[in-house]
């Protein structure tokens, strides 16, 4: 379902009918706290009748068999294509009757500590899937948004994923994501409602991890640490293996064991390579210690250089602020 004027008039309503208890969702999930955004694929507070759905199967009925006759009158002799026309007519007929009663779709949420994205069907409060997370229960998001081009530049289609993993206190092999969702678009998803969802919960995740990382570096004495997720299906993160593989602490940036300081630091700088898929994290981080030379003509690369792939990195928003951050203080030539 794509998002108009109508429906954000509906989403905003419905936002403020929560607060007076008097909207149309079966459920509100108060478990993630006061409710900052809402949507959902369908507005309408209940299934249709009985009577309803009798009167729209007949007039599905009515008005494809009208459009079958009509083309008889008007096109008597093209029977071949009389055929096809009635075969189309009738399948598109059965298809809409089948479901002119069914009444199903999904609610999204996002409160100050957490979200949730409910599936219900028949009614809006019998649930077929339903997932709470709240925040704290976080402690990395990894995303995809890519898009992809031809030779001549033209969009072929896009594919963005989110996991929420928690990696607390866990060991890091075969860990499963609180949440995951994947979608493939052959058009651009910008005016998708799932697509809208994700990228304001992104934000509404950074929010809140701001805040807690506040209180983290107050504990640690203002250490980062960023986890590198891996998986043998490189935009499948779902289930897959973590490491701690970046830790900056005060002037010591630490990669994979090896660790750096500004007095062996050449160049910090985003590589995105040569390609025509775009992604707004993708390339690599790259750190090029002070004795590295580039490749050259018949000389080859030589020193000491880390690249880092930002697609699988947790948190790479604030991961990346934090290495600009970096950059500035320790006036490193970027």
């Amino acid at each position: 379902m794509n998002i108009d004027s109508i429906h954000e008039k509906a989403r905003k309503e419905q936002l403020g009918k929560i607060k007076t208890g008097n909207s149309v969702f079966g459920l509100i999930p108060h478990e993630i706290g006061e409710i900052v955004f809402c949507d959902s694929d369908t507005w309408d507070e209940k299934a249709p009748t009985r009577e309803e759905t009798n009167r729209s199967r007949i007039w599905t009925f009515v008005i494809s068999a009208g459009i079958i006759s009509l083309f008889w009158v008007i096109f008597p002799n093209a029977t071949v294509l009389g055929v096809i026309i009635s075969i189309a007519v009738s399948l598109l007929a059965i298809l809409l009757m089948t479901m002119a009663g069914d009444f199903s779709g999904t609610d999204y949420f996002i409160g100050e500590e957490g979200f949730a994205v409910m599936k219900f069907k028949n009614s809006r409060d019998n649930f077929t899937k339903k997932d709470i997370v709240r925040f704290s229960d976080v402690s990395d998001v990894v995303d995809y948004d890519l898009e992809y081009y031809d030779s001549k530049g033209k969009y072929e289609h896009s594919m963005y994923s989110y996991c929420f993993h928690n990696v607390f206190g866990k060991k890091l092999n075969n860990i499963n994501a609180s949440y995951a969702f994947t979608g493939l678009h052959k058009k651009h998803p910008s005016q998708k409602i799932d697509y809208r969802f994700w990228k304001r919960l992104e934000d509404a995740w950074y929010d809140f991890y701001i805040k807690k990382l506040a209180y983290i570096n107050k504990k640690m004495g203002d250490t980062f640490v960023f986890i590198m997720f891996e998986s043998t299906n490189k935009k499948d993160l779902s289930r897959c293996n973590a490491a701690p593989f970046v830790i900056i602490e005060e002037e010591k940036l630490t990669i994979w064991g090896r660790t750096y300081t500004p007095e062996n630091i050449g160049r910090i700088y985003i590589d995105k390579g040569v390609s025509n898929e775009t992604h707004e994290k993708k390339g690599k981080l790259v750190i090029e210690g002070t004795d590295y030379t580039p490749k050259k003509l018949l000389k080859k690369e030589s020193g000491t250089i880390e690249r880092i792939p930002l697609s699988n990195v947790g948190n790479c928003r604030i991961f990346i602020k934090v290495i600009e951050k970096y950059i500035r203080e320790y006036n490193i030539k970027s």
